[in-house]
């Protein structure tokens, strides 16, 4: 089976869907694939921290309004175990905020349910296996369940959707670092401040949610592990040890994860 479309997006996660709804009002045909359910609710503990200029493009696409996001008006950046720290506000940058969390599950449902009202071809459970160049553009081979099809295209846009396709002249710097994430409370409110410490084992950052704080925790990927298979006192211990007692006692509010940090780029 083949078909033809002007722009075929491989990627239907914030980047990608964004982009296809930005794209959506031209004269284009444009195919959207996903790997995943579009529709799903996504298990995905994960919050995403939004620029302003982020801020500006969802209003654009006119889905802002429909996110749930928590201001940072202060980002407080300090070293463990030395003096001093820098605090960026959002009026000295003079912007409404420095930037805005949501939870990154949240914003992919808001931006699948858009392009439902868009003329773009959703195809999910979909993935790109390979793509070969053509005289006046390439060739996708896309998987859907045990079918394979062929998409003929005039450009393609990597968006996060090539895990597991095989490209040329790709560079991958491994950091030999992960990134672990969770959702917590703590005994001080989070007064719409951002915190990032630098440890001897990698940054730490907390973002504060209208919960409390999304943290990412960067280190070894051993040391992650370990972290995450601590009980959750255990884990708050450790991570009052590492941040300080600033903000008080620590209490974990949500399941945490762990995911490897790599730069993919395409020559």
């Amino acid at each position: 089976m083949t078909s033809a479309y002007d722009i075929v997006i491989a990627g239907g996660g914030p980047v990608g869907a964004a982009l296809a709804l930005a794209l959506q009002k031209s004269s284009h045909r444009i195919a959207l694939l996903e790997a995943r359910p579009l529709d799903e609710t996504r298990d995905d503990a994960r919050t995403i921290a939004l620029s302003h200029g982020s801020r500006l493009i969802l209003e654009r696409l006119g889905v802002w309004s429909l996110l749930n996001v928590t201001e940072i008006r202060t980002i407080v950046v300090s070293q463990q175990r030395q003096f001093g720290r820098v605090e960026l506000t959002a009026r000295e940058a003079d912007v409404p905020a420095l930037g805005y969390v949501t939870a990154y599950a949240g914003l992919q449902r808001i931006l699948g349910n858009a392009l439902r009202e868009t003329t773009v071809d959703v195809l999910d459970r979909c993935s790109a296996r390979a793509i070969d160049a053509t005289e006046d553009g390439a060739t996708v081979t896309a998987e859907a369940g045990n079918v394979v099809s062929e998409i003929n295209t005039r450009l393609v846009v990597l968006a996060d959707g090539a895990d597991g396709l095989k490209l040329a002249d790709v560079d991958e710097r491994d950091y030999g670092q992960s990134a672990l994430v969770c959702d917590i409370e703590s005994d001080a409110p989070h007064d719409n401040r951002a915190f990032e410490r630098f440890t001897p084992h990698g940054p730490l950052a907390l973002l504060p949610t209208q919960r409390g704080w999304s943290i990412v925790w960067t280190a070894q990927p051993s040391r992650t592990l370990e972290l995450a298979a601590l009980d959750d006192k255990q884990f708050c211990e450790q991570l009052h040890k590492e941040f300080g007692g600033a903000l008080g006692e620590f209490r974990l509010s949500g399941r945490r994860q762990v995911f490897p940090l790599k730069l993919k780029r395409a020559q």
